[in-house]
């Protein structure tokens, strides 16, 4: 059976630099395995984190990925303004797919109800990212992936999909909502669950989850690998989730320095080097949807 994984990489910004996306991903583009980056349009200088490891083990306050000299201050920066980052993506564009994560990255701000809000967020998002990377991406990204079953009924206007959280009876309940997607993807939902997917492909819309296979510096790293061949003893495809300032990140500093961490980075590199040795396709969210809408998941 042919199986396939998707390596999706969050929070990609105008603070973030390009040398830590080419140390990081330096071998993976040399293997011409593809990475689908989640690109946050304007940036937010004042967003505070939700619980997580960072606010549990160092206490912040603030992303780690903003500079701290901005924490706290409520400024907005287009990440076409980051002009080495963005000429970096564009020449690799044919190892990487452009996902819209979010508009600011504020929190919640795709768990909103307010539809004009939303549609503004959408529309200013993809114009920026289109103004930086001369493409509009066909799919989104919800910072925390959080949504409001408003927002996603509102994003399969814009986009062939979105990515989404662990795919679990707990994680669509809500007692605002009821529910924290459309009634009508609900059927689609609790039948992935009962096959153990991840993905389904509603009205020509895929939401595409993940079962948290990820790895950050407070975490025990052998784990990652563990977790990526157990996952694909069983299902065909495997969603890693990550970010490239967590490989960066300076524990009780608070802050991304430019020393990459060693046991992370061989961690992940083993984990993708298994991966191509299982004969793993890897593909970007664009070439899975389209394997998916002509049911091709078991082809060579």
């Amino acid at each position: 059976m042919v199986k396939y994984a998707v390596i999706r990489d969050d929070d990609i910004n105008f603070f973030t630099s390009p040398k830590i996306l080419d140390e990081l991903y330096r071998e993976i583009f040399v293997m011409r395995i593809p990475i689908n980056l989640s690109v946050i349009p304007c940036v937010r200088t004042n967003i505070e984190i939700k619980d997580n490891p960072y606010s549990k083990f160092d206490g912040l306050k603030f992303e780690p990925f903003i500079q701290r000299e901005y924490h706290g201050k409520d400024l907005f920066f287009p990440v076409y303004e980051n002009y080495e980052l963005v000429e970096f993506i564009k020449n690799m564009k044919e190892n990487v797919e452009i996902i819209q994560h979010g508009f600011s990255h504020s929190p919640n701000e795709f768990s909103s109800t307010n539809v004009n809000e939303l549609e503004r967020k959408i529309t200013n998002g993809r114009k920026i990212l289109k103004e930086a990377f001369g493409v509009i991406p066909d799919f989104f990204s919800a910072p925390y992936d959080d949504y409001s079953p408003i927002s996603l009924a509102l994003l399969r206007r814009y986009f062939h999909g979105a990515t989404y959280g662990k795919f679990t009876l707990k994680n669509v309940l809500s007692l605002r909502y009821g529910t924290k997607i459309p009634f009508n993807m609900i059927p689609d939902y609790v039948s992935a669950i009962n096959g153990g997917d991840t993905f389904f492909i509603n009205d020509n819309f895929l939401l595409l989850g993940h079962k948290g296979i990820s790895i950050n510096p407070f975490e025990d790293v052998d784990r990652f690998v563990y977790s990526i061949k157990g996952h694909l003893n069983k299902q065909k495809i495997v969603v890693i989730m990550q970010h490239c300032w967590e490989y960066f990140y300076i524990k009780n500093q608070g802050c991304v320095g430019d020393t990459i961490n060693k046991e992370m980075y061989n961690a992940f590199i083993d984990a993708i080097q298994w991966l191509n040795g299982q004969n793993i396709k890897f593909l970007t969210i664009s070439q899975l949807y389209r394997k998916l809408q002509f049911n091709q998941l078991s082809d060579s």
